[in-house]
């Protein structure tokens, strides 16, 4: 009986591990194909972004000189724009996901809270560089060394190891903060293969990125007492990262420029993928051709040609009210920097929002995130026309009964 009973245990265990065995060979198998699909998709996406640098960037990249430098951030920010497409809004569903995630990050799920801190990290990088493993002499893969199974000895292995490195601002100083080592797999996880390749392709160098910040989440809605009930947004930006331009289309409609505020908004799609410094010079021209009579602004805290830099501190902002578009880019507590709104008379105009805020500090640490804001990083206060002497008189929506009128080149609001 005693001999049945360890035969039988020893079937029940040879079945047992026979079974694990089937198990691990599947897994094997299915991890063995997804790498080989990804290294096919590494591929075409190699060739693709290789079409692209011969095309359009390596010309660029061989001119030489301190000239030539000094724009070529701009030159290859343009040429990214006309190369890739915009597929970073959330449908319904992927949308609803994204609340729940973001309920249970709260909640206190750990492993939520840090999908969602990656997503931060990465809407505010502003520029990306690939740094190339570093081998001793002979020690270099081959491609077949690269796809063997075995792992490479540690005595064999890179003095370096590939990696990215990133370029954040920096509200405590007028230069920005390196981010990094980044692990690859982190960055092809959020980046598009074909963009991963490209910044490959030309290693040690940066490479430009994109800014925008979307409103994803119901809980992310000011609160009651910090809205203006009466006065509606009139261009929301919903899932898109259109901040930047449908906070001054809307600031627009409320001065009563209906026309110009809604050509403005037709154009939302192209600042999506600019970065701070085109987008700024973009909206000079749009709101020149087609608001023509409020075009001209004055920079703020930004040295301009060899001018004296204008400041505007918080301060300033809250108790020198104005009734003129002022268009803010904020530095937040926790070094965000990737969200604008525009200030008129005492509102806020956020696009993320369904009604106007109230300007005041709570309002503007409320925009900031849970840190609240720190400083104004640039800010651009239209008040003047450009190439016209017809009055803007068309009245302003929902409040008063105010004009824009002409008085030697400048206009200015007044009540009736």
């Amino acid at each position: 009986m005693y001999a049945e009973n360890i035969a039988k245990e020893k079937r029940k265990l040879i079945a047992r591990k026979a079974k694990e065995c089937v198990q691990r060979r599947k897994e094997a198998a299915k991890k063995a194909k997804e790498e080989e699909t990804q290294r096919e998709q590494d591929r075409n996406d190699r060739a693709i972004a290789l079409r692209l640098f011969k095309k359009h960037y390596k010309d660029e990249f061989d001119k030489r000189g301190k000239l030539v430098a000094r724009h070529r951030q701009g030159k290859l920010e343009k040429q990214l724009e006309r190369n890739f497409e915009r597929t970073n809004q959330l449908d319904e569903d992927e949308a609803k996901e994204w609340v729940a995630l973001v309920e249970d990050a709260i909640k206190g799920d750990k492993e939520k809270r840090k999908i969602i801190d990656d997503n931060n990290c990465v809407k505010q990088l502003k520029r990306l560089c690939y740094v190339p493993a570093k081998w001793l002499p002979g020690f270099e893969p081959t491609e077949d060394g690269m796809r063997s199974r075995f792992p490479i000895p540690k005595w064999k292995g890179p003095l370096v190891k590939a990696h990215f490195l990133g370029l954040q601002e920096d509200p405590n100083s007028q230069y920005p903060k390196q981010i990094g080592p980044l692990n690859p797999d982190w960055i092809t996880h959020f980046f598009k293969g074909v963009f991963v390749q490209l910044v490959m392709l030309k290693p040690n160098h940066w490479w430009p990125m994109v800014i925008g910040s979307a409103c994803h989440a119901e809980d992310e809605k000011a609160a009651v007492e910090l809205l203006v009930s009466k006065i509606k947004i009139k261009y929301p930006q919903h899932e898109l990262d259109q901040c930047f331009i449908r906070g001054v289309a809307s600031s627009l409609y409320y001065c009563g420029l209906t026309q110009a505020s809604w050509r403005l908004c037709d154009t939302a799609h192209k600042f999506e993928w600019l970065t701070k410094t085109f987008a700024l010079k973009e909206l000079k021209n749009v709101m020149q051709e087609y608001a023509p009579c409020i075009s001209v602004c004055k920079v703020y805290n930004v040295r301009c040609k060899n001018k004296k830099i204008k400041k505007l501190s918080i301060q300033d902002l809250l108790e020198n009210k104005t009734r003129f578009p002022t268009v803010v880019i904020p530095y937040g507590k926790d070094r965000s920097n990737n969200h604008t709104f525009v200030v008129v008379d005492d509102l806020i105009f956020d696009s993320t929002q369904t009604h106007a805020m109230k300007l005041g500090r709570e309002s503007l640490n409320w925009i900031c995130g849970e840190k609240g804001i720190a400083s104004i990083n640039i800010a651009l206060r239209f008040n003047q026309s450009f190439g016209t002497k017809e009055n803007c008189s068309t009245r302003r929506k929902q409040t008063g009964d105010s004009r824009f009128l002409h008085q030697k080149n400048r206009y200015t609001i007044y009540n009736i």
